[in-house]
């Protein structure tokens, strides 16, 4: 522990320090005094300090005041490459992140000579932008520090909060004490391509329809990419610039036909490689004619026979 202590009060948003002060001690008034055990004493060897012994920090840490080594600060910035790892220009960010990205700080407390770190979100998360170069700055971070008698060393990393079209990676992010964090977004596109093919029908096409619909979808869900295959085309597409990621993970895109009549659909293929989808006639069969009796004729002669029967029956009970 560094030979000068410093004596740290943790604040919430819009909290004054005199507040956090009163809050931390239970005391009435910021110009009251406390006191502390003294670092790596036992509760006998205690010091006085006041309000202007206190150094306070930005984010809420604890209602106690946590004694230690000279506060720390802790800085992470973010830069954009597409999948070639070419700087993205300030448009092309904008279209990924029009509203700005958000980084949530932890704190990791590790209390000497037990088996179990504890990690904490630390604070809430913080929005960065291009107005402020991609970059969150976190001062006056406590390195050591003594709660409740117990010695604690104190580390921190960053992680993104929010994900589009993009995955994240990081830099020096193994649980530092002070520097500068990498977080390096990658933003990648795919394109979808699908080509149709007819079989059992090159006799006659008759039934053909002049174009069919084939619907993208994303994950399983439509996604109001859907396309017209027909003779204009050559019966093929693809869709171009896909995002490739959603919320840090790749999308699936399958896609699907709206239903042919006479033909039977089957989808071949996948996104890396290209769909086909293959409509296989159903040939129709047409009824042998009746020669243009109608309906009535056959229904009279049937009735004719019926009776005959019947009649027949009749006569032979009668003889018996």
């Amino acid at each position: 522990m560094a030979d000068e202590v410093y004596y740290i009060i943790f604040t919430d948003d819009g909290e004054t320090d005199e507040n956090a002060y009163i809050s931390a001690t239970g005391l009435n008034n910021s110009g009251d005094s406390i006191m502390v055990t003294k670092p790596g004493g036992t509760g006998s060897e205690t010091e006085t300090i006041g309000y202007g012994s206190i150094t306070f920090g930005s984010l809420k840490n604890s209602r106690s005041v946590v004694v230690g080594d000279e506060p720390t600060t802790i800085t992470a910035v973010k830069n954009w490459y597409n999948s070639s790892n070419v700087a993205l220009t300030d448009a092309e960010i904008a279209a990924v992140a029009p509203t700005g990205v958000q980084l949530q700080l932890y704190q990791v407390k590790d209390a000497d000579g037990t088996e179990y770190d504890t990690t904490v979100a630390y604070g809430s998360a913080v929005k960065v932008t291009a107005s402020d170069g991609w970059t969150a700055t976190w001062e006056n971070l406590p390195k050591t520090g003594t709660e409740g008698g117990v010695t604690y060393t104190y580390t921190y990393y960053v992680q993104e909060v929010t994900q589009g079209n993009y995955v994240t990676t990081y830099t020096n992010n193994g649980g530092i004490t002070s520097g500068t964090i990498g977080v390096i977004n990658k933003v990648d596109y795919v394109d979808v391509s699908v080509n149709k093919v007819w079989v059992g029908d090159e006799d006659n096409t008759s039934d053909r329809p002049g174009g069919v619909t084939v619907v993208l979808k994303a994950n399983g869900t439509e996604c109001g990419r859907q396309t017209t295959l027909d003779s204009s085309n050559s019966w093929a597409y693809t869709w171009t610039g896909l995002d490739k990621y959603s919320g840090g993970k790749e999308i699936k895109y399958t896609i699907e036909e709206v239903e042919v009549k006479y033909y039977v659909s089957e989808v071949t293929g996948d996104a890396a490689t290209g769909f086909t989808v293959t409509n296989t006639y159903i040939e129709r069969y047409n009824l042998p004619s009746t020669g243009g009796a109608g309906a009535w004729t056959y229904s009279v002669g049937g009735l004719a026979l019926c009776g005959g029967i019947l009649l027949v029956l009749y006569k032979r009970r009668r003889s018996s």
